[in-house]
């Protein structure tokens, strides 16, 4: 078991307390999903559990980046605020992607070094996920 990244995943839970009390429920429920979907790869990796972890995190994304274009359009005028989620979101993918062609970051050789930054992955995708409630 990939205990550093099962463990980091509980930080999602964060994310559907935040948006239950925010009454965001499709975005509370999709963070619970993924919740479950990253317990179970980080504690039985399959195939399965892998494409279904990454149907959710596909969801959280879209979902987020609706949600995100849908609240900066309507504001009267652009504050610092706005520009978080948009780091956030290009930080992790540099983390998966760019670490992936390069095997860096979440791909490094060391497994113990890639399930730190992969279990860092999982932290800022949740804090840039909670700007886009707070926009």
């Amino acid at each position: 078991m990939n205990q550093i990244c099962f463990l980091s995943s509980f930080v999602f839970l964060t994310n559907v307390i935040h948006n239950a009390y925010r009454r965001e429920t499709i975005y509370s429920f999709l963070f619970f999903c993924l919740f479950l979907t990253s317990l179970a790869v980080h504690s039985m990796p399959t195939i399965y559990t892998n494409v279904i972890d990454k149907v959710s995190i596909a969801a959280v994304v879209l979902f987020g980046g609706y949600t995100y274009y849908e609240k900066i359009v309507k504001l009267p005028e652009n504050t610092w605020i706005t520009i978080i989620p948009p780091l956030f979101f290009l930080a992790t993918i540099y983390l998966y992607i760019y670490g992936f062609f390069t095997d860096t970051y979440c791909y490094h050789p060391n497994l113990y070094i890639a399930n730190q930054f992969h279990a860092f992955m999982h932290l800022i995708g949740s804090i840039g996920h909670h700007f886009i409630v707070l926009i």
